[in-house]
Order: C-alpha cells, then structure tokens, then sequence
C-alpha cells in the first residue's frame, strides 16, 4: 500500500506491505466497472462517522452471480481484517485511517474497522465516452 499526502506540498510516498496477501487466480478480469466496496467504520453514529473506498480490478472468477464468490470473499475478508489491526486506532501503525468531511479535513475520526459487504459496487459516475 502507497500513501503519500497530497494537499498542500505533496511528500514522497511511503509504501507498506502488506504481506502474505497475494493473488492465485489467473484468466479474465471482471468488467472493469465492478469494484468491492470497502466501508470505514468508526466510533462515531450518524452519516459523518464512516466512509468507504473501492477497489478496482476485481478478477472474473470472483464474481459469481453478480456478488463475491465465497472463496474470494474470505480472502477479501482476511486482507482487510489485517488493515484494520494494522490501521485502526490503536493498531499496529504507524498511520491511522479514517473518514474527515471534505469541508473540514480537521474533523478527522479514527477508523475502527473495515467491513467487505459480500455485493460488488459500481465504479463509474458516467457512462464511457459521456461527458468529460
């Protein structure tokens, strides 16, 4: 995992592994639009108090009847398990994840776990070529 902060002076990134996680499948992708979805969860109730991220390259095999094929959902599982230990408040560090509104990037709240629901997200706000 790559992190580099980006407002103000952008640093050099920092990159940590996360070992032990690799993939075994080989063949096709999924369409390129299909992404997990990864929620944030926090301490804090109500809309501010969580987020989510998506990640892209799902493989073809993962996706069985539009949602996660139980093999590839454990793994999922077992790779975000060992962020949230390593990133959550309290972990493992040395960074801590979290949610901040985007008008107020100092509200920052501290994640307390990541949660895989077993449905894929769409990645796309408009169809190809639409738009700019």
């Amino acid at each position: 995992m790559t992190v580099q902060k980006v407002d103000g002076t952008p640093d050099t990134p920092s990159v940590f592994a996360l070992s032990g996680h690799v993939g075994s499948l080989s063949g096709g992708g999924a369409p390129s639009f299909l992404a997990a979805v990864v929620r944030i969860k926090t301490a804090t109730a109500g809309r501010h108090g969580h987020g989510r991220f998506y990640v892209w390259g799902v493989h073809g095999a993962s996706v069985s009847n539009g949602v996660f094929e139980s093999g590839a959902f454990s793994a999922y599982g077992t790779t975000f398990g060992t962020m949230t230990n390593r990133f959550k408040a309290g972990g493992t560090g040395p960074l801590v994840m979290g949610v901040a509104p985007r008008a107020s990037p100092d509200d920052f709240i501290q994640m307390t776990a990541l949660v895989v629901p077993s449905i894929f997200g769409v990645q796309r706000r408009r169809n190809i070529g639409v738009g700019s």
